[in-house]
Order: structure tokens, then C-alpha cells, then sequence
């Protein structure tokens, strides 16, 4: 599944944590792709979006049918519950 996610808060940067999968980041819209990313094979569990970022990320959701969360790492967005939840069907 391939998640375009992007960044409009005015210049906040925010670190994306899915839980239990690891994404590829394949595509940086606005920005070059970091070394680490430039292969498309290197895996992250945590895409960094700066102000304005507009990135796409692949995620192989194997084979764990139900409910997922995803929240920015920064600890006072975490505080004001900058998360969310989603289910995956197979």
C-alpha cells in the first residue's frame, strides 16, 4: 500500500511512527530523497516530515488483519494526542 502523507502545519516538522511495519519511503515530492532512501530498499519505521513535506511511503501490511496506530514522535505532540488508528483487512 503505497500512503502519500503530507505536512501543512506551518512549519512544524514531524517524525510518523507506524506501528509493527516499517515503510519504504519511495518518493519525496518537494525535497531530495535522503541517502539512506535514494535505493528505495532502505526501511524505516519513522518518515520525518519537515514543513511542508509531501512524501510517499510503501507499507507491506502482511498478514496482521485489525487495528494499527500511527502517531508523530515528538513528545509534545504525542502529549496532545497527534495520533490515529486504522484497520487493515486483508
Amino acid at each position: 500500500e503505497v500512503w502519500r502523507i503530507f505536512n501543512n502545519s506551518g512549519g512544524w516538522w514531524h517524525p510518523i511512527h507506524v506501528h509493527s511495519e516499517f515503510g519504504r519511503i519511495i518518493k519525496r515530492h518537494d525535497e531530495q530523497l535522503q541517502d539512506y532512501e535514494e535505493d528505495g530498499v532502505g526501511k524505516a519505521d519513522t518518515v520525518t516530515l519537515g514543513g511542508g513535506s509531501d512524501v510517499e511511503v510503501y507499507f507491506d501490511f502482511r498478514d496482521f488483519d485489525g487495528p494499527w496506530v500511527f502517531h508523530c514522535h515528538n513528545i509534545e505532540h504525542e502529549d496532545h494526542f497527534m495520533m490515529a488508528r486504522f484497520t487493515i483487512r486483508s
